[in-house]
């Protein structure tokens, strides 16, 4: 009981002298002990020896002061400018001259807007140099509507203030920069792509953070454990065509062997890239590599996707998947028939198919037939044998109408695509008696499932969308940029 009343006279004498005038002679006396001091000190503390009194100024410091029975150890403390914090409030450096301490009546006794905390009557600490550093520090928090980081305004960036997120900008802040997000007195990195955490709680820009951040998937601000496919835009990513496998909330990179992506359960070798997405095109990664290949096409007349598969010698199945492009099939029942096991008639391959059983006739860019059937592989519709001259991509032949029954026989796709297949077909021209060598042909397949494929079912939203009616030329077509094969495909 003496103890603990021996301590709260100590705080009340600390308290009455921190709370006198500038100037003038204070005296404290209890437990005993009296101090003199001609001016108000920064910061005072008292252990068994004493009092020990703290000063900005070396005059002060020098001076010299006696208590009894032990003697008052002084010194200077060493201030930049600044705010700094003590348990009274803030001391504000506005130059070099000395320190001017001002009473910050939102502060809590327990220090919870502050970097370090620090209780007045407990802090001591005498340097080499006998240069006391204790009893204060730099403050980090709210100070007269400005935010504080170490003592210096933050000069932008992202901050809490009573347990909301606000935008700094030159240290200050006000209700018209409240920001999405509720924090705990945690500064936030405000970088692009970098995190801060608080209270567990992951930030990106003052808000909870939802997406990839260095392969890690977040959600609501805490690392997923989701094991699985993902696409960009499920979650709330900008480029929803990105795919994404994870497991344990970690994404995966380089290549590896996953069930499909889409709603079969076959398994394929898939590529991802360092950044974790999905490769949805190989040959705009290693083209030159990839069209000597032994291949595969499938096109599935249900979902209206042509699909080219690559070898895989380890498991010796075409379980690798190249691209998935969007096609158009015959609008009659059996007008594009299913055949399996079919190949590529490379000797068909030719720049303008044109058929001349309309009138007039129809022009369409790099035709191929599919030996065994009256269906060719070519691009959409054109007027005549110009690249500038395709039909209206609004008319019921145009680019607008590709993923439906649109044609006789023939399986329409992008430019690109058909570009492709045509050069594979050239690429792979081999004299007849090679031809006897099953392995050495281009395989091709047309089929009927509800099976969306390696990359899900593709739509003309997931590649160009749909063109205005003025447009007269395939943006997938070589010649015009051959967006297709962009190398973030």
């Amino acid at each position: 009981m003496k103890k603990v009343l021996l301590r709260c006279l100590a705080c009340m004498l600390i308290a009455a002298l921190l709370a006198a005038g500038a100037t003038g002679v204070f005296e404290l006396t209890g437990a005993g002990d009296v101090v003199k001091a001609s001016a108000k000190p920064v910061a005072i503390s008292k252990d068994s020896r004493g009092y020990v009194l703290a000063y900005g100024d070396d005059k002060l410091a020098d001076e010299g002061y006696y208590s009894i029975p032990a003697d008052i150890v002084c010194g200077k403390i060493t201030f930049k400018k600044g705010i700094y914090y003590c348990s009274k409030g803030c001391i504000d450096l506005k130059s070099s001259a000395g320190p001017k301490t001002e009473i910050v009546n939102k502060i809590s006794s327990s220090g919870t807007l502050t970097r370090k905390k620090y209780v007045i009557s407990k802090s001591r600490a005498v340097t080499k140099d006998s240069v006391i550093r204790s009893g204060v520090s730099l403050f980090t928090g709210k100070y007269k509507n400005c935010i504080y980081r170490d003592g210096r305004k933050l000069s932008s960036g992202y901050a809490s203030v009573d347990s909301l997120m606000y935008k700094v900008t030159n240290g200050s802040f006000s209700s018209k920069t409240l920001t999405t997000g509720v924090m705990a007195e945690t500064f936030v990195n405000a970088s692009t792509n970098s995190l801060s955490e608080a209270n567990g709680i992951y930030y990106d820009k003052g808000t909870p953070a939802k997406g990839i951040y260095d392969l890690t998937l977040y959600e609501n601000g805490v690392p997923s454990t989701y094991t699985g496919w993902k696409k960009a835009d499920s979650l709330g990513l900008y480029n929803g065509s990105k795919i994404y496998y994870f497991v344990n909330g970690k994404a995966l990179t380089g290549w590896q062997y996953l069930e499909s992506y889409g709603n079969g359960k076959e398994k394929y070798k898939y590529n991802f890239r360092k950044d974790g997405t999905l490769r949805t095109n190989l040959f705009a990664w290693k083209r030159a590599y990839y069209i000597k290949q032994k291949l595969y096409i499938k096109t599935n007349l249900t979902t209206h996707n042509t699909t080219i598969y690559v070898y895989n010698k380890d498991t010796k199945k075409y379980d690798i998947p190249a691209i998935t492009g969007i096609c158009s099939t015959s609008r009659k029942k059996n007008g594009t028939k299913p055949i399996k096991k079919t190949f590529l008639q490379k000797t068909s391959a030719c720049r303008w198919f044109i058929y001349k059983l309309s009138n007039p006739w129809h022009y369409y860019q790099y035709g191929v037939l599919i030996k065994r059937s009256a269906s060719w592989y070519h691009s959409t519709m054109y007027k005549t044998v110009k690249a500038d001259k395709m039909m209206p991509p609004t008319s019921k032949s145009g680019y607008n109408y590709l993923g439906t029954n649109q044609t006789t026989a023939c399986i329409r796709q992008q430019a690109g695509m058909a570009k492709l297949i045509y050069d594979i077909a050239v690429l792979n021209k081999m004299p007849k008696a090679s031809l006897k060598k099953q392995k050495e042909r281009i395989w091709v397949d047309i089929y009927r499932s509800r099976n969306n494929g390696p990359f899900g079912k593709i739509t003309l939203k997931d590649s160009t969308g749909t063109l205005k009616k003025n447009v007269r030329k395939d943006p997938t077509d070589p010649k015009y940029g051959n967006s297709l094969f962009k190398a973030g495909k």
